[in-house]
């Protein structure tokens, strides 16, 4: 699942990071086997990655170094897109953060 962001958020890369903990605690466990929430299809023994989405100017200040501060055990990417997303989505930059 992806969640643009359109505005300024601190939080961001954090959220991300408890989105991947919660993820991976399921995936671990088997939940997401048994449950099925994916029907037949084989879930990946590999960890979740986590792709965090807003236009290039909307990415709070801090957000680098609070990615810093998560472990690289988690991967965390950033995807840049333009501005007008609206009229149609173009990924300026992508990057690991962590």
């Amino acid at each position: 699942m992806i969640e643009l962001k359109v505005s300024e958020d601190r939080e961001h890369v954090l959220q991300g990071a408890d989105y991947w903990r919660r993820v991976e605690a399921h995936r671990r466990r088997g939940h997401i086997t048994r449950g099925r929430l994916f029907g037949e299809m084989k879930i990946s023994e590999q960890s979740p990655l986590v792709y965090l989405v807003a236009p290039t100017l909307r990415f709070h200040p801090s957000f680098q170094t609070l990615a810093r501060t998560i472990t690289p055990d988690i991967e965390i990417y950033r995807f840049d897109i333009n501005e007008d997303w609206r009229a149609g989505v173009r990924v300026m930059r992508r990057m690991r953060v962590n």
